[in-house]
């Protein structure tokens, strides 16, 4: 028998309300929902109903998904709306897809096929930026053109074969290193 996929919350932060009082647990995006049935989970002998969303877990979603962080602050290690990191990002969007990533960039640079060249590349494949032979930063490609990734917050920038290049301060802010899909 093969274990269902848990469904993942897809809210910003839904909630459990307990049936019968007020009690209220507070749910993030990308928390796991186990037993989740008709809305409802149970929790010891509480049963509790869920007023979120829930995600869709299809890779076709993945540009939208990493969307709902647009402007989060950037927080080393964090995984949510109050604060995210590169890879958490990509951790994340790729989570509300169904598919789970390693937390670090160069973990998650490891994973799937290398995309020769930016020309090559699809909207949804990593974006590995470095120094040398280290891999120090990642994020999402939205077309050959655009990329969104966590860097003081999360935000859309120009790419091309060198690098992300912001428009502000008019330099390259992360050298290209290598493209993956998963």
């Amino acid at each position: 028998m093969q274990a269902q996929v848990p469904s993942v919350s897809l809210d910003m932060l839904g909630s459990l309300k307990e049936n019968g009082n007020n009690n209220i647990i507070h749910i993030p995006i990308g928390c796991f929902l186990y037993f989740l049935k008709r809305k409802e989970v149970k929790i010891d002998s509480a049963t509790f109903k869920y007023t979120g969303q829930v995600s869709s877990q299809k890779k076709i979603n993945l540009i939208d998904y990493a969307y709902l962080y647009l402007n989060t602050p950037y927080l080393w290690g964090g995984r949510t709306p109050l604060g995210i990191d590169c890879s958490g990002l990509v951790q994340m969007a790729y989570k509300l897809c169904g598919i789970k990533l390693p937390r670090d960039s160069c973990q998650q640079a490891e994973l799937g096929k290398k995309v020769i060249d930016l020309s090559k590349a699809k909207k949804g494949d990593l974006c590995f930026f470095g120094e040398r032979n280290k891999i120090t930063h990642v994020g999402l490609l939205i077309n050959k053109k655009l990329i969104i990734h966590a860097s003081g917050k999360v935000k859309i920038e120009k790419i091309d074969e060198k690098g992300i290049y912001n428009e502000e301060s008019q330099t390259y802010t992360h050298l290209l290193k290598l493209i993956k899909r998963i």
